[in-house]
């Protein structure tokens, strides 16, 4: 589980860091994907559909405060083994 802002609460009240002021920190949990590029936004979706409602049951959490985000970094910037993928 991440910490992280949300629209309605994006810092931590009270600490005088970043974020301060703008109200309370919500505790959700953040799935990360990182890909290369290609999926169709239908697909990106469907995927973030999937998901959230796997994670949502396997960890008996409410799918409305599940977070997925799709990174898709180019295929120049993986590598495996040691050597890049392009």
């Amino acid at each position: 589980m991440t910490f992280v802002g949300t629209p309605s609460s994006p810092g931590r009240a009270g600490t005088g860091g970043p974020g301060a002021g703008y109200g309370r920190v919500a505790a959700v949990p953040l799935i990360q994907i990182s890909q290369t590029p290609g999926l169709t936004p239908e697909q990106k979706r469907a995927a973030i559909a999937a998901v959230t409602s796997a994670y949502a049951e396997a960890a008996g959490k409410n799918p409305d405060k599940v977070w997925v985000t799709i990174t898709e970094v180019p295929g120049e910037n993986w590598g495996v083994g040691g050597v890049p993928l392009s």
